[in-house]
């Protein structure tokens, strides 16, 4: 069973990705719960109505941002799931069209809703280039 419900949540997550590569907000939105969060650092947290106006997907094609995750770690809890995971990101800056790379630590909350995971909150947060 807890095999099922981590590949139920490694899926969810992929399709995630998908969805954001392709700068797909409509897609990206259905991923959440009604009341689900997304907490970026260095940004105001956006609900699930605001992920899927058409200003987020002009700033993912725009910048054609890409992300790739790596799961740590997936703690389930009835109808809650944590998931711990590293990411590595791509963009286009704004000014010199150069790809920016970063990597993050990422929290995703998950909560069951009928029998289906949506994201429920989701934070980052980057890690710096130096090690200490």
């Amino acid at each position: 069973m807890e095999n099922q419900v981590e590949n139920q949540i490694a899926e969810l997550l992929e399709g995630y990705v998908l969805a954001i590569n392709d700068a797909q907000t409509a897609s990206i939105a259905a991923f959440y719960a009604e009341e689900g969060l997304f907490m970026p650092e260095g940004f105001k947290t956006l609900t699930k109505q605001d992920l899927s106006r058409e200003k987020s997907s002009n700033f993912l094609r725009k910048t054609d941002f890409k992300i790739e995750y790596t799961i740590e770690k997936i703690e389930v809890e009835d109808n809650f799931a944590f998931v711990s995971a590293t990411a590595k990101t791509s963009e286009k800056e704004s000014v010199t069209n150069d790809a920016v790379i970063k990597q993050t630590r990422d929290l995703f909350v998950l909560r069951k809703e009928e029998s289906s995971w949506k994201i429920f909150r989701y934070v980052f947060n980057n890690i710096p280039s130096f090690t200490i």
